[in-house]
């Protein structure tokens, strides 16, 4: 009976391990960070959304406003350099100071961003603003996370189009 109990005391005792190490957050004051892109009048894959997981997986998933196309999806590991970069770049007091909306965001078709932000206090706020036109104070931020979106698409899809 004794082995039992501690055959099952480690394995709980593991499995909790993994699982904190999983939930970790961005940064200290970040808890999930999302952002993207959306065309209103487009054909096709014309939204892209991409967060961060626990820490130091990013998603990216690209949809249609219709079913007519299929939803592709990838993720990959950073390394806990690349999201403390990106982190750094994020300072609270003025990113809750935004509005929730700059801007006329995808008016005549000119495509819109947005980036949500959840901290570990549980406080949040999204903004979204015109395609590649970001505020100032978050201009940084928004150049960061549009080359990690970039690097997904090349890194992922590009890999699927290829002749086998």
């Amino acid at each position: 009976m004794k082995t039992v109990f501690i055959v099952f005391l480690v394995y709980f005792l593991s499995s909790c391990s993994s699982y904190t190490e999983q939930n970790q957050p961005l940064s200290e004051t970040v808890l999930e960070l999302r952002w993207g892109n959306s065309f209103g009048m487009c054909v096709g894959l014309c939204i892209e959304e991409n967060h961060f997981i626990y820490g130091t997986t990013i998603k990216q998933t690209l949809s249609s406003w219709t079913d007519s196309y299929a939803q592709k999806s990838c993720s990959m590991e950073l390394s806990r350099v690349q999201t403390d970069s990106i982190a750094s770049l994020i300072d609270k007091q003025s990113f809750l100071a935004l509005p929730e909306q700059i801007g006329c965001p995808d008016c005549a078709d000119g495509g819109a961003t947005w980036i949500e932000i959840l901290f570990t206090d549980q406080s949040a706020h999204k903004v979204t603003f015109e395609y590649f036109n970001e505020p100032e104070s978050i201009k940084k931020l928004a150049e960061a996370l549009r080359k990690k979106s970039e690097f997904l698409r090349q890194h992922c899809y590009a890999q699927a189009n290829q002749p086998h």
